[in-house]
């Protein structure tokens, strides 16, 4: 049987403004180490409840098996599947935040490696750094959920019923949420930027590989749903890892491009400078609006980036009265 050892926000945190959380351990920390972590995530939570609303928080698991923490989460509601870690070829998931239902009330959980808990409490000071930068960044998730179900009642956990709108979202929603939480965690680790900044390069190469390559197969053997899935998903990766780099720049106040101009001469070998500007001005503008949107579509404006950045590779999808999404691709 898995061991699953659970810790409870103590009093004085509570009466201070911070929510009352779980914290569970699966197979990572006998009780003398989870006591000796708790007051750690504590100090974080505490922190971050004097910017953030934090009263969705539902509590944090910290895992040896990640993945499967994840697949086993107990959501509270029927989801389509069971929740999966990223994986990219040049990076995997580590942490996430889904929304999660508790007595009919919606509210975020947060998943994590074992590993960050233990650098809590570890001596590598720069260990420590990333763990309270990470934790702060999904604690800026759970923030972010509430926000944007006090402005929107309601639209959290719902389908969208615009059949276009829905299957863009899916691919374009990602660049939203990490740039919420990268700008509101950035100050706890500044350096960062140059590791986000590469992993968006790293993005674009992959996405252009993986794009032409649907492409030709295209060509050869008339698979339509192939194509369109390497290209949304591709693009959608490149805008969540956007996302990063956006927050996060503007977060700290730096400027989104290296000195040397690896990241701009990819945009421009790529033809998606312009497209990238775009991206950044409209993802800041809905952080500007925080809380005072009035429909939830305003946030589909990152959409048209999904469709923009399709139609650089020749890729053009639309409405279409016969299917909810309509897919013309050129040579």
């Amino acid at each position: 049987m898995t061991e699953q050892l659970e810790q409870v926000a103590t009093e004085d945190e509570t009466s201070s403004g911070v929510p009352d959380y779980q914290i569970s351990f699966r197979d990572c920390a006998d009780q003398e180490t989870a006591e000796r972590i708790a007051p750690q995530v504590g100090a974080v939570v505490a922190a971050m409840s004097r910017y953030l609303p934090l009263g969705r928080l539902d509590g944090f698991t910290f895992a040896n098996d990640y993945a499967a923490a994840l697949a086993e989460l107990d959501r509270g509601f029927g989801a389509n599947g069971p929740l999966t870690a990223t994986q990219e070829d040049f990076g995997v998931g580590v942490a996430m935040s889904p929304t999660v239902v508790r007595d009919g009330v919606i509210k975020t959980r947060v998943v994590m490696s074992a590993w960050f808990a233990y650098a809590l409490i570890g001596d590598s000071e720069e260990d420590r750094g990333v763990a309270v930068h990470t934790i702060a960044h999904e604690l800026s998730h759970v923030g972010c959920h509430l926000i944007v179900e006090a402005a929107l009642p309601g639209v959290m956990l719902q389908p969208i019923e615009d059949g276009y709108a829905s299957i863009l979202y899916r691919h374009s929603n990602a660049c939203w949420d990490e740039y919420f939480a990268s700008r509101w965690s950035a100050p706890l680790n500044p350096t960062l930027i140059d590791g986000y900044r590469d992993t968006v390069i790293t993005a674009l190469e992959r996405a252009d590989e993986r794009i032409r390559a649907a492409k030709d197969q295209f060509w050869s053997d008339g698979d339509l749903e192939l194509v369109v899935d390497a290209v949304l998903s591709s693009i959608g990766s490149v805008m969540k890892f956007s996302g990063y780099l956006f927050g996060h720049a503007d977060g700290v106040g730096v400027d989104i491009y290296d000195t040397e101009g690896r990241l701009a001469d990819k945009l421009e070998e790529l033809g998606l400078h312009d497209w990238f500007e775009a991206l950044h001005e409209r993802v800041r503008a809905l952080f500007e609006r925080t809380g005072q949107w009035e429909e939830f579509s305003e946030f589909f404006v990152l959409n048209d980036s999904v469709v923009e950045a399709a139609s650089t590779y020749k890729i053009i999808c639309r409405r279409s009265p016969e299917t909810p999404m309509w897919v013309d691709i050129f040579e």
